[in-house]
């Protein structure tokens, strides 16, 4: 089977943009219209509905703060993770709990290293507790979430990375779809960081008001 995704043409990427600016700005009128396109070209939506994406996006922001170099190598090593731990097809549970496995993994390393700045500047013995017990919460967070993954492995193995050839009688690599590779989501990841900086100062704020 082809592929059957659709690349909107300029002109239709020009209408979208418009009309999810519109949304994104609270305008109820602009509704009917993004259906329309969203229906017409689910991808878009698929990409940017991508919970765990942009979940993955928003703890890049808080843990590189405004370091980009850090961001990005956050967004390449993510990339990397997501490869090795999902396989060359993985099905939509092995994505759901890949997803959760990396996002869990970044921010209980956030949290440890957070809790070692602490230490560092001597920080306050309340402050000291309430960093630890936040620290093991997103540890047991990501074993967990590793303690799935394993699970899953164990009832539904991955397929090994090659098959035997009887004339050679040696491993033989299995041919594999493209992957998207690191450098390809760390540039998607980026389109997502650039429109939070283009965020109003107060969303931003209560944004992250909301997540403490």
């Amino acid at each position: 089977m082809g592929d059957d995704t659709k690349e909107p043409a300029p002109e239709r990427m020009a209408e979208m943009q418009r009309v999810v600016d519109r949304a994104r700005r609270g305008d109820e009128s602009a509704v009917p219209r993004l259906r329309e396109l969203l229906a017409e070209f689910p991808e878009q939506g698929d990409y940017y509905g991508d919970a765990a994406r942009q979940a993955l996006g928003i703890w890049v922001v808080v843990a590189a703060g405004s370091d980009l170099h850090l961001r990005e190598s956050l967004c390449v090593k993510a990339a990397s993770l997501r490869k090795d731990l999902a396989g060359e097809s993985p099905g939509p549970i092995r994505s759901l709990l890949v997803d959760r496995v990396i996002q869990s993994w970044l921010a209980a390393n956030y949290f440890a290293a957070t809790e070692g700045t602490a230490i560092g500047a001597a920080e306050g013995p309340k402050m000291l507790a309430f960093r630890a017990k936040r620290r093991l919460q997103a540890e047991r967070a990501h074993l967990a979430a590793l303690a799935l993954l394993a699970a899953l492995d164990r009832h539904l193995p991955r397929p090994g990375p090659a098959e035997v050839s009887g004339d050679a009688g040696r491993a033989t690599p299995t041919p594999a779809p493209t992957p998207v590779g690191a450098a390809d989501a760390a540039n998607r990841l980026a389109d997502y960081f650039e429109q939070m900086s283009r965020r109003p100062a107060a969303e931003r704020g209560a944004a992250a008001a909301a997540r403490n």
